[in-house]
């Protein structure tokens, strides 16, 4: 576990992980809608998407895990 300072929010990984894994062209061509946000924005998701957001997480894993 890497400690964060009070306020700081690195949940998404490192910045270059942000950008190079979630906001990849392979994790795009899978159809991911929401990783893909976390490549320089915020990503919000409204609680009935959530679902949604699981099966693209569950996807990926399958895919590479």
């Amino acid at each position: 576990m890497v400690a964060c300072t009070r306020g700081v929010n690195d949940s998404a990984g490192f910045e270059s992980w942000r950008q190079k894994v979630w906001g990849s062209q392979a994790v795009r061509s899978l159809g991911a809608r929401f990783l893909p946000l976390l490549d320089g924005e915020w990503m919000e998701v409204a609680p009935e998407d959530l679902p949604l957001l699981l099966d693209e997480i569950l996807l990926l894993r399958a895919t590479w895990g």
